[in-house]
């Protein structure tokens, strides 16, 4: 396989530290830029796409991209044109958009109904809901998930769905809820979870809306495909910012007095657990669980998302007891370690973190040393002290 450098830059800064969800409503757009928006274009209806041309093998990806300001508004429709313009038929099952609730998704006619003069209209007068309204309105690109992943008619153009449930707050727990959410909908909605004989999406990854791809969403399904993809059946739960590459970060290697080790032992963590595991269904006992760092940005296969959801499920599930600890003990940061230690500690995924060589680069393609890297300012500095300078951000490097 050809070497090369595969990068989605990821010029953001941590969710909800701006001002701007509370700013004044402004345009967004320029007026000459609306028709850049007003119409959505897929290689399906390309005039020179042929149904017929085989193409190579691919995973079914499920994005889900995450706006809460003007900004990321902007951008993530730069996102969804760049993901739509490049994703043949099957390349992506879905794509779930969720909107920061403080911004919400009320148009201005909706609000008047409800006397609603809170909303900022921010979402109703951006770029990214002009562009999802063109794309609905181009079915043979996207449409609703009302017939699920495939309609009566064989149409298996992706689903785009807008939404918005949450407003999370930084270093809260609350950061987790959109990506928890948007977990849950793709394995229990009925029109989307697998079923024996119907297709399906096989990888997640969950996007901030201000990523900009720098390769194609064909080559990213590409590498990503379950069977013979380099990338196929493994859990990225971090990136290069995390202290270990590739793979999470063990607390107990951040050196004693760091202060994400010290803010955890501080707080009483890590400690034992007692829960359901839930492969195999058996009480688990006082089991030493060990936290781990990784990002709130990942990749994720079919199977770990449906372990996640079912360890949510129970109420004595590994995911919930987790959740709770950590909400108890009111530690910080905890979207960069829940789904870092929950896999680190599941016996049934833990084998499927990236497998390295020496040189820290992915044993299968060893061109990438980093899945992503999600802010200029990340670890900078580390835990060490230590500054690095930093000239980009990178998806597949």
């Amino acid at each position: 396989m050809t070497s090369f450098r595969i990068a989605i830059l990821f010029l953001f800064s941590i969710a909800l530290r701006e001002k701007s969800v509370a700013e004044k409503p402004a345009a967004i757009a320029a007026d000459g830029e609306w028709e850049t928006w007003s119409q959505c274009s897929c290689p399906a209806n390309d005039p020179g796409y042929d149904p017929t041309q085989d193409r190579p093998p691919s995973a079914k990806m499920a994005y889900l991209i995450s706006v809460h300001n003007r900004r990321t508004l902007q951008d993530g429709a730069h996102l969804l044109k760049a993901i739509m313009e490049t994703s043949f038929p099957g390349n992506t099952a879905i794509i779930l958009i969720h909107v920061d609730g403080r911004v919400g998704i009320s148009s201005r006619e909706s609000a008047a109904e409800k006397d609603d003069e809170g909303t900022n209209y921010l979402y109703h007068d951006s770029p990214l809901r002009k562009y999802v309204d063109a794309c609905l309105d181009t079915p043979i690109c996207a449409r609703n998930g009302r017939s699920g992943l495939r309609d009566e008619s064989g149409n298996n153009a992706m689903v785009l769905e807008v939404h918005s449930h949450f407003s999370p707050e930084w270093s809260k727990w609350s950061m987790n809820d959109p990506t928890l959410w948007a977990m849950d909908y793709l394995t229990h909605h009925k029109r989307l979870k697998r079923r024996p004989g119907a297709g399906s999406w096989d990888v997640f990854v969950n996007l901030s809306g201000d990523t900009l791809p720098v390769v194609t969403a064909e080559r990213i399904a590409q590498l990503f495909e379950p069977q013979k993809g380099p990338l196929g059946s493994t859990n990225f739960v971090t990136s290069s910012s995390c202290v270990t590459g590739l793979v999470p970060t063990s607390i107990f290697h951040f050196p004693k007095g760091g202060m994400k080790r010290a803010h955890y032992f501080q707080h009483g963590i890590p400690k034992k657990m007692s829960y359901i595991d839930s492969s195999t269904g058996k009480w688990e006992n006082d089991v030493e669980t060990t936290i781990y760092f990784g990002s709130q940005w990942m990749a994720l296969t079919h199977d770990f998302v449906e372990y996640v959801v079912r360890s949510m499920d129970h109420p004595n599930g590994q995911g919930n007891v987790l959740k709770e600890t950590l909400i108890d003990t009111a530690v910080l940061m905890t979207d960069e370690t829940f789904f870092a230690t929950l896999l680190m500690n599941a016996a049934e995924f833990n084998s499927t973190i990236p497998q390295l060589n020496s040189d820290g680069a992915l044993k299968s393609y060893p061109s990438l040393h980093a899945l992503r890297y999600e802010r200029m300012d990340e670890n900078i500095p580390n835990s060490w002290g230590k500054v690095r300078t930093l000239a980009a951000t990178y998806f597949l490097h």
